[in-house]
């Protein structure tokens, strides 16, 4: 009787064994687990039920890794548009240290800083004009021309520096 139900018991776990492979193959998770863990609760010595539980909690890991690397791209993205640069590069940066070979995490962390780059030369430049337009109501003709000549080579082809620089040096002139 012993001997007949241990092996209703190695059948049970075998046929469980198969079940959970297929769910597995069939990437359900879920379904491959339950199968697993009862051909193991079946047959508590059957090594190749543990070996598959082995596999599913790997694959579990690895798909829960991919989920939290494309809420960290996606947040990522939102900031960039956003232009919250350097919200959206600590988070790439934080991806990057957790996953190094991801050319997606690398390519926007490489976009995000260039915006960022840009934009504060922007802001750079719009507050230099400001400075510059002060100055000239002012009537400090001298130290803008040499500031406006500074932005001049540095943002060349700038019709409105050309213009406030024209302006200065005819000023200055009279």
């Amino acid at each position: 009787d012993q001997i007949r139900s241990l092996q209703e018991q190695a059948l049970k776990a075998d046929r469980l064994l198969s079940e959970a492979k297929q769910q597995f193959e069939a990437q359900n998770l879920t379904g491959a687990f339950r199968s697993a863990s009862e051909a193991l609760e079946a047959d508590p010595d059957n090594s190749r039920a543990s070996q598959l539980l082995s596999m599913i909690h790997g694959e579990q890991e690895r798909r829960d890794n991919r989920r939290k690397l494309d809420e960290g791209l996606n947040r990522a993205k939102t900031l960039v548009l956003l232009q919250t640069y350097d919200e959206a590069i600590n988070v790439l940066s934080d991806l990057a240290a957790s996953n190094p070979n991801e050319p997606a995490i690398l390519e926007l962390l490489e976009n995000a800083q260039r915006e960022k780059a840009h934009q504060e030369r922007r802001q750079r430049r719009w507050r230099e004009i400001s400075a510059a337009r002060d100055a000239l109501r002012d009537r400090q003709y001298e130290p803008v021309i040499s500031k406006l000549e500074a932005l001049e080579s540095e943002f060349s082809g700038d019709p409105e520096i050309t213009q406030l620089l024209m302006f200065a040096r005819e000023e200055f002139a009279t």
